[in-house]
């Protein structure tokens, strides 16, 4: 089940990456804005949506809100969610990140997630969420991964995901729950 959620985790950040690149595909003038201070700001979206069906999932992502000075993109209020065909939802939800469009690098800070389906649910969170550079079809979790679901609680130092490879935890531990009498 941990792989299937990096699995998903993995494509929310490839589509929020997507969205941020089609931004700068864009050639937006660059923008030459004094502030208060008498510094020269950039361009800034607010409330940008993205959805977009995929072999049959249907992905939304919300920013609240994007500045971009220069290649960086800051993002605020980062939420995304994924229905798919048999009715799993997955959510994600990140108070802040950066896209640095030159290096095609995201980074999400603080996220966390709830992956439901039928059988299970489980919830998810990590402090720093890394994709793309080099890899793009890797995610990294350099500082830890938290997957806490109906029978089981994993959490390591460290991670790494691709869906060629599924889940890989550093350092990490995992605790199966079961119910009394049931055998396990």
């Amino acid at each position: 089940m941990s792989g299937r959620f990096l699995w998903f985790s993995v494509v929310i950040a490839v589509v929020v990456g997507f969205s941020f690149m089609l931004y700068s595909d864009l050639k937006l003038d660059y923008l030459e804005v004094a502030n208060f201070a008498g510094e020269v700001g950039g361009v800034e979206l607010k409330d940008v949506t993205l959805r977009r069906s995929m072999s049959g999932d249907l992905w939304t992502f919300l920013v609240r809100s994007v500045s971009k000075e220069g290649s960086i993109g800051k993002l605020k209020d980062v939420t995304g969610r994924r229905v798919g065909p048999d009715g799993s939802v997955w959510s994600l939800a990140s108070p802040e990140g950066e896209y640095d469009s030159s290096g095609d690098r995201l980074v999400l800070c603080d996220s966390t997630g709830i992956f439901e389906e039928k059988k299970e649910n489980f919830d998810w969170i990590a402090p720093v969420i890394l994709w793309g550079g080099a890899s793009s079809d890797r995610w990294s979790f350099p500082d830890g991964l938290t997957i806490s679901g109906d029978h089981y609680s994993l959490t390591g130092k460290s991670a790494e995901a691709s869906p060629s490879e599924g889940v890989v935890v550093q350092e990490g531990v995992m605790v199966w729950w079961h119910e009394a009498g049931s055998g396990r």
